[in-house]
Formats: C-alpha cells, structure tokens, sequence
C-alpha cells in the first residue's frame, strides 16, 4: 500500500521528539557486514520488490534488523529501510527536508517514487538509492569536504518554508528536557549513574539555557554523526543523510559545526596536533563555504560540547521516564562525551584562536 507524504510545512506537528534507537552503537563503526537473510523479513521485502536477493546491514558485530539492501537479478541494489507506523511521519519529513537540500546542490538520500509501502505486520518499508559508499577518514582532504559540505547545507536550509513551525517545535522538545531537567534536580532517578548526572545538570544548567535559547537559531540538521555523512566510492562528493532531527533543531549552527568536530574529529584515534589539524581544516572550510556572514560560534566550542551532551542525557532520561529501556552503553557514550569535552578544552581552545 502506498503511504501519502506528509508536509510539515502546513504547521501540522508530526514529529515525534523522541529518536529511534541508534543505527550504530558505537561513534565510529569501522564498517557494515552484509548477511544474506531468507526469513519472512526476507519474503516481506520480495512481496513489495519482487525477486532478489536480501541483505541485511549491520555494523560490524552488532545486530541491525531495520536496514537491509535489495539486490536484483540485474545487480541493481535498493537500500531498505523498516519503519513502525509510529516512525513514519518522522522518516517523511526527513525526505522532505532532503529533498529540499538536494535541490540546492547537497547530495542526500531521497525516498525513491514507489515508497513507503506498508507490509503486512503493519510495518512501513522505505526505499533510497544505494550508495556503495564509506566513512569519512582522518585526513585532511575528508575532513574538508565534511566542513564544506555542512557549510553549503546551512545555506541550503536557509529558506526552508517552515521555519515558525520549527521554532515553535524545537521550543515544544526544549521544554520538554527542561521538566525533566527540573525533575532530576528534584531527586528522581534515571540512568546507571543518576548521581553524576544530577551534578552535570546542576552545574552545566546556565550554560544551557543560554546556548539552548541563543536567537542567533536558523535550521539546522540536527544530529551530523559520523555515520550521516558518508562518502561513495565511485565519487568524492559527501553524501548527508537522516535529517529527522532538522523540524526540531532551530539552534546556532555552532550547534552543528560543534558536534561533526565531535564525531569526525575528537573521537579519531589520531594524536592531539593531528587532531587541531584536522579541526582547523574542518572550521576553514565550513567558513569558506558559507554564503552567509553567520558567526560560527558565540560560545566557546567546550561550551557547545558539553551542552550537546547534556541534551542527549536528558533525552535518554525523558525516554527512560516512558518506559523505554535505555541501554547503560548509551548512557556511557554520552557521559565519555562530556568528559572528553573537559579534556580537550586546550585543543578547542586552539581551534578558535
């Protein structure tokens, strides 16, 4: 059955505030594994695309049973995706917001014409282009074109046609984490640390509201993991992915610059002078790039980092506060984060000069 598109544009609120449960456990999956499937996932997928062979994604050493590519018997390769009713309207406004950058000159994933399809446990599936693609590496030539290519997305989302409905929603989730930041000051509990996190909100809580609540906002993407710019094999130009995020992400673009220094960087195993180098080319050719006289940062860039991980805590608490189980990794990765944002604070320092 194929599924209208939603529009976020008409001001409707579809986005759930909430994410999904990560596609990778770790910062810097070092690759994918392809399993071949033949269970009824594997039928569900044939009744919608007809013969092939399924192949389920997986970071290596880590289950994944929402990602799978289609193969033909031509070679032709379809990147699935499976989706709960719940998750659809978020997966669509992403494809609108996608769609919207790609008419701008980013390369993104846009849903193919045939999708989504509902199947018959009432999952969605939803169908992109594949890309045979990779990670970026810690070089400068990489590093750059991560910086470039956010550079031309912010510009990109400039003229977004949404952008009082974005406001309002990204206040509508701001205020959610800020309850439950209040709660946790109050004593509830949450997480396998609830101590170390009741003191990072107590001391980290006025630095928040002011960046959180910052009016130098535009639209930004949201959530620039390592794995959401990827780079095909048979070209050079990045490719950014899941803009789910972007309907509630009316923040600095600092917000975003921050955390791909976060990802693409800091968390390279590379040593501490690799690592300015790579954060400089980075911040030089995300500047460059702009179109706009933006300033990047208002705050310092640890200052960012650290907010940045406290809105994930406080996301897995809300999460946790309904019933979901969060697992104590997730919880430890964002921890790490803060601190790692302690430690580097020459390094950030450095980069601002």
């Amino acid at each position: 059955m194929k599924y209208p598109l939603a529009n976020p544009f008409n001001g409707v609120m579809l986005n759930h505030q909430l994410p999904r449960k990560p596609a990778f456990s770790s910062l810097r999956p070092q690759g994918q594994s392809l399993k071949e499937i033949n269970d009824s996932t594997a039928l569900n997928i044939k009744s919608v695309m007809g013969p092939g062979t399924i192949l389920q994604i997986s970071e290596a050493g880590c289950s994944n049973d929402t990602h799978y590519i289609h193969r033909d018997h031509d070679g032709f390769c379809t990147f699935l995706k499976f989706v709960s009713d719940h998750e659809l309207n978020r997966h669509l406004e992403s494809d609108l917001m996608a769609r919207h950058v790609n008419a701008r000159g980013v390369r993104s994933s846009i849903l193919l014409p045939e999708f989504p399809c509902q199947i018959a446990d009432g999952r969605f599936i939803l169908g992109y282009t594949f890309f045979d693609c990779r990670f970026a590496r810690a070089v400068e030539d990489d590093i750059r074109s991560v910086g470039e290519v956010i550079g031309q997305m912010h510009d990109a989302l400039l003229d977004l046609p949404s952008k009082n409905t974005m406001i309002e929603r990204t206040r509508d989730r701001i205020n959610m984490l800020d309850t439950r930041a209040a709660l946790i000051l109050k004593g509830c509990n949450y997480g396998p640390n609830p101590i170390m996190l009741r003191t990072l909100i107590r001391r980290e809580f006025s630095t928040w509201r002011l960046i959180i609540n910052s009016d130098q906002g535009q639209p930004t993407h949201g959530d620039l993991n390592y794995t959401n710019i990827i780079f095909p094999l048979d070209d050079s130009t990045p490719v950014v992915l899941d803009f789910e995020d972007t309907m509630i992400s009316w923040f600095e673009p600092a917000v975003d610059v921050s955390m791909a220094l976060e990802r693409f960087v800091l968390s390279a195993p590379v040593d501490s002078e690799t690592a300015f180098q790579l954060g400089k080319a980075l911040l030089d050719a995300y500047r460059k790039t702009r179109r706009s006289d933006a300033t990047v940062f208002t705050y310092s860039l640890a200052d960012y980092l650290r907010i940045l991980s406290m809105r994930s805590l406080l996301t897995l608490a809300e999460m946790e506060s309904r019933g979901k189980d969060m697992e104590c990794s997730e919880w430890r990765k964002f921890f790490s984060l803060y601190v790692s944002a302690l430690r580097n604070v020459s390094l950030l320092n450095r980069l601002q000069m």
